[in-house]
């Protein structure tokens, strides 16, 4: 199987001049992107970025600057809403360190595109997607992780003891079904197969008319049915 930690491991882009305009228009964001240092504070909290930089910042002065951290693996681009510290002296610095799967993440430095017309509302912001590859496979994968964000977003809404214990049974089914998807489609990848290709789950159907048939609409169908909400 794919060794998904290292494909986030290599995901920091290698050269700022071949991110695609066409990417960085969809962020609207009003600077280019840069190399910033990686200096984590200790007491910092995993991928919290916004009251890390808040705390840094009664703690040493300075102020927070919002924008997009860039992210790359072989076959997409992504753009996360992240939050950094600038110092006194007008530097900026990535504080917040970042897991996965419980375990701790390690980057010299990140790319971030500044945006100072950005406003941080206390909720959760999809992150930007682009497809670098000609191979489809590679969008059902983008499609599968809005579905993940959509998912977060339903387990962030208040609600009771018990509405919540049913809340965390629905949305295991949805987590089950998406993760096992996009392991399957990075095999796929990996392997050079298309959506013509044979599907992972060995119907001896064509990846297109099995699994990956109107895959948005089924996707929304389930949540329907789990969450009975658009």
């Amino acid at each position: 199987m794919i060794d998904i930690k290292k494909r986030l491991l290599n995901s920091v882009p290698k050269n700022l001049a071949e991110i695609p305009h066409i990417f960085l228009a969809k962020l609207k964001a009003t600077n280019s992107p840069q190399y910033i240092e990686v200096k984590l504070a200790k007491w910092a909290k995993q991928c919290d970025c916004f009251n890390n930089v808040s705390i840094k910042i009664k703690k040493s002065g300075g102020k927070q600057v919002l924008g997009w951290a860039i992210w790359q693996d072989t076959y997409a681009l992504q753009a996360e809403f992240h939050s950094v510290w600038e110092n006194k002296n007008g530097k900026l610095y990535d504080i917040t360190p970042r897991e996965f799967e419980g375990e701790k993440l390690y980057y010299s430095q990140i790319v971030f595109v500044r945006d100072d017309n950005a406003i941080y509302k206390g909720e959760l912001v999809n992150n930007i997607r682009m497809n670098l590859s000609n191979n489809p496979l590679v969008d059902d994968i983008l499609v599968l992780c809005d579905f993940l964000y959509y998912l977060m977003k339903i387990e962030l809404k208040p609600t009771s003891q018990d509405d919540l214990e049913s809340l965390n049974k629905k949305a295991n089914i949805l987590y089950g079904f998406i993760n096992k998807h996009i392991a399957m489609l990075h095999i796929m990848i990996d392997k050079e197969h298309t959506i013509d290709s044979l599907c992972f789950c060995n119907s001896r159907k064509e990846y297109k008319k099995c699994h990956g048939y109107q895959l948005k609409d089924t996707l929304t169908k389930l949540c329907k049915e789990l969450f009975e909400c658009e």
